[in-house]
C-alpha cells in the first residue's frame, strides 16, 4: 500500500504476475520445516 505525503492513498503495490507461484512454494517450504521445528520443542520442553 503506497500513501502520499497527506496520507492519502495513491495505490497498492504491483505484484509480479508471477508471485503467487513464489508465495505458494514459500509456504509450502515453510509449512515443512514448522513441523519438526514443533515437534522438537514439545519434546524439549517436557
Amino acid at each position: 500500500m503506497h500513501y502520499g505525503p497527506e496520507g492519502e492513498f495513491i495505490g497498492a503495490e504491483r505484484l509480479p504476475d508471477d508471485w503467487a507461484e513464489d508465495y505458494v512454494r514459500y509456504r509450502d517450504l515453510a509449512l515443512k520445516n514448522a513441523v519438526p521445528c514443533l515437534e522438537y520443542w514439545q519434546r524439549v520442553s517436557e
